[in-house]
């Protein structure tokens, strides 16, 4: 039983208040909500949140149940968007091979830097606006000395000297695959207008932020995935809620481009139109209160070696977490 399946979100929506934190968040909180989405009023995006990093906390006091974010699936930038918008341009050339072949992570981090190159005339504007200029993974910073990232994971997080050997190889073949594919659509799509910092740009936010499942579905959803790890903190759950069909249409080409929903994941009874992600603070599988100044987090339940978490998130879970 996981109690955080019976929250509703707030009927009165409508209602925002102004959110505190810089511009970009602001509007992206704002956007979120114009279509369908519910961010709580206390929350705040901070650049230095009790975790040591850029994150969300609670301005005033958060009771237990209340949603912290709740995020239409039609906000979400997907591979399956990736597909259906840039899939023709890839097929135009018979150099290049057709974007269903690549990785779904490139998939997807083709069209995020297609989109930021658009600026505000993306549809997901709001949302990339937001997005940080760094992403954290350990192989982003080319000028990085790489002896002295492994040196750093062996004495900050306890790597073997193996473990550090395969992390060293692991950053130069993304680095080297990145350079390659970034000279193969230079080539052959240069219509696309990508340079390769774009591409490393839009590969590391995907790595670093998306979310995935088994089937090759892979997504970014909006200001959810401000929010850092802790292990004993809750995931985003699906529910239904009351979105007007203007907010969601709104952002699409046509109706028919809402993300494929995985029936599985679909709650009963439904509560409303639209599926949508919402996250509630819990710990230890309990809804939780969350006092001001008390950071809002959730579990990237990443189940990866080490190597591998700190090739993607710039940091490695405790023992317990993997």
């Amino acid at each position: 039983h996981v109690p955080s399946r019976r929250t509703r979100v707030p009927m009165s929506m409508a209602g925002k208040q102004e959110k505190q934190g810089s511009e970009a968040e602001s509007a992206l909180f704002r956007w979120i909500e114009n279509h369908g989405g519910y961010v709580n009023p206390s929350l705040s995006v901070v650049p230095e949140a009790p975790c040591g990093a850029r994150g969300v906390v609670a301005t005033t006091f958060i009771a237990a149940e209340e949603p912290l974010f709740v995020v239409p699936e039609h906000l979400y930038i997907t591979n399956q968007d990736s597909v259906r918008l840039l899939g023709p341009l890839f097929q135009s050339s018979s150099r290049v091979p057709n974007i269903e072949s690549l990785a779904p992570s490139l998939q997807l981090a083709v069209l995020l830097a297609k989109e930021r190159k658009k600026g505000t005339a993306s549809r997901w504007y709001p949302y990339i606006h937001a997005l940080p200029e760094t992403p954290p993974n350990v192989w982003f910073d080319r000028a990085r000395d790489a002896a002295a990232v492994t040196d750093m994971c062996v004495s900050g997080f306890g790597f073997t000297g193996e473990q550090a050997s395969v992390l060293s190889g692991e950053i130069e073949r993304t680095n080297q695959e990145l350079d390659a594919f970034h000279f193969l659509i230079d080539q052959h799509l240069s219509n696309l207008g990508l340079t390769i910092e774009d591409i490393r740009w839009a590969y590391g936010t995907v790595t670093s932020r998306a979310f995935g499942n088994d089937g090759g579905y892979v997504g970014l959803a909006p200001g959810i995935d401000m929010m850092n790890h802790r292990n004993d903190a809750g995931q985003p759950f699906p529910i239904r809620s009351k979105t007007p069909i203007w907010a969601a249409l709104s952002v699409q080409l046509d109706a028919n481009a809402l993300p494929t929903i995985d029936p599985k994941r679909t709650p009963s009874p439904l509560d409303g139109t639209w599926p949508c992600a919402c996250v509630i603070a819990e710990k230890g599988g309990e809804a939780v209160d969350l006092q001001a100044g008390q950071e809002a987090m959730i579990s990237y339940v990443a189940e990866m070696k080490p190597t591998k978490a700190m090739l993607n998130f710039g940091f490695v879970p405790e023992p317990d977490e993997q």
